[in-house]
């Protein structure tokens, strides 16, 4: 699904403001000050970044401490947490405002004693991305070409405000890297993100160096992936790998035959894992062993894995790999996490659709349900939360850190966000949607 040029970029139309008051009698107060405002727009059915922060105060223009404030939902079917029940010395009182389940606007009402009262407005959408990739801290999509990342690991600082004051995303909403180039492919290794163009050439940026440059000594390339401050190209000539670690000049994988797919993970800071598919479907890995061909040993060079499986889609993860056929089967070679080394092909499951692999964990989709294990030897079956009933149609790249649903929203489980935070990792949360300013 496209999504038109720098839609995000639009803010959807702050807060509307309004502070109204009758003549004061008594104690009644005079006036009700916006001290923080929403961000203007959030994602449906989920609190926004900011608290919400309102000042009452006397007809002198001085705070008036103890009083309960009223928090009324006029639009939208959101809800509001109360952080106080009254108003603290300087006569503030505060919430988190939750969205509505629908994308639309959303209207809350704050009053005092019917004398006083702010109006917020915000609009709930969706982030959506045509391409998407992630690592285990960072998440970058493409958006009718332009390159947008998010999370732990990214470098453009998104927080709002008031981040203190909710336990949300470290980098709340993505920021833009890049929108002079027509991105077609993406791939994100670790503080860094490169784009493939629609000239076949390669950009890429870091924390280190956020704007996008070219990568030297690549021929035109057709396909991108990253892992672990390293990424593989395929040649558009002969489909075989260049490989480069980010900020450095590539070269060619010797020995390799041609690949129609390629995927990758780091094994620590130094090495990865590689595998890809012929045009016979058949599979063949090289880096940092066990490689799926009986033995325990790295390679520089591809070799291919045993059993003469034909795959559709296969998964990478530290020191072991996975294979999707046809039929739906999984086979898994390499290490079988917590256990030693796996020597032979396993089969893990069946009835998977999509299947991907990050560090020790492999992760597939099958019709019924979304399971977790470790490794090559399907132990520890853990089933995801957060997308019940919800149409999901892959993952990134090969990263289970993200994955996309049919319209291109983004969901991202907790290794996007601040450790310290309630998020778990096996929880998905949808990225918001690209805030306006602060």
């Amino acid at each position: 699904m496209k999504v038109p040029r720098r839609r995000w970029l639009v803010s959807i139309g702050l807060v509307t403001l309004v502070a109204c008051h009758n003549p004061p009698t008594g104690e009644l107060p005079a006036e009700l000050v916006v001290v923080q405002a929403p961000s203007s727009v959030g994602a449906p059915g989920w609190v926004l970044a900011d608290t919400l922060k309102v000042r009452l105060l006397d007809q002198a223009g001085n705070p008036r401490p103890g009083v309960s404030l009223t928090w009324t939902i006029v639009k939208g079917d959101g809800n509001v947490t109360q952080i106080s029940a009254t108003t603290d010395a300087e006569g503030i009182s505060a919430a988190l405002w939750t969205l509505g389940e629908r994308s639309g606007l959303n209207e809350l009402r704050v009053s005092a004693l019917d004398d006083a009262f702010v109006t917020f407005k915000a609009m709930g959408e969706a982030f959506r991305v045509d391409r998407l990739a992630s690592g285990f801290g960072m998440g970058c999509g493409l958006v009718d070409g332009s390159l947008w990342c998010w999370g732990e690991d990214f470098w453009v600082r998104t927080l709002p405000p008031s981040y203190r004051d909710a336990p949300l995303w470290l980098n709340l909403s993505p920021g833009l890297v890049d929108d002079t180039h027509d991105f077609i492919d993406v791939a994100v290794s670790s503080y860094s993100v490169c784009g493939l163009d629609l000239q076949q050439e390669v950009w890429c940026a870091g924390r280190d160096a956020p704007q996008v440059a070219p990568v030297n000594g690549l021929p035109p390339i057709r396909q991108v992936r990253g892992a672990g401050l390293q990424y593989c190209a395929l040649a558009v000539s002969d489909s075989t790998p260049w490989c480069w670690r980010h900020g450095a000049t590539a070269g060619q994988i010797p020995g390799s035959p041609a690949f129609t797919s390629l995927w990758m993970e780091r094994n620590g800071e130094s090495s990865i894992t590689a595998c890809g598919l012929r045009v016979d479907s058949t599979a063949a890995c090289w880096g940092e062993g066990p490689l799926g061909d009986g033995s325990t040993g790295s390679s520089t060079t591809p070799v291919s894995v045993s059993g003469g499986h034909r795959f559709m889609e296969l998964a990478v993860g530290g020191r072991f790999a996975c294979g999707r056929t046809t039929a739906g089967d999984v086979w898994c070679w390499g290490r079988d996490y917590p256990y030693p080394d796996v020597l032979r092909p396993t089969v893990a499951t069946s009835g998977a659709y999509r299947i991907t692999a990050s560090g020790p964990w492999a992760q597939m989709m099958s019709a019924s349900s979304m399971v977790r294990w470790e490794g090559a030897g399907f132990d520890a079956v853990i089933r995801p939360t957060g997308l019940s009933q919800l149409p999901v149609v892959g993952f990134a790249s090969n990263d289970l850190s993200c994955l996309q649903l049919v319209d291109g929203q983004v969901y991202c489980y907790g290794a996007m966000f601040n450790h310290s935070t309630i998020w778990r990792y096996d929880e998905y949360v949808p990225v918001q949607p690209v805030r306006a300013a602060p």
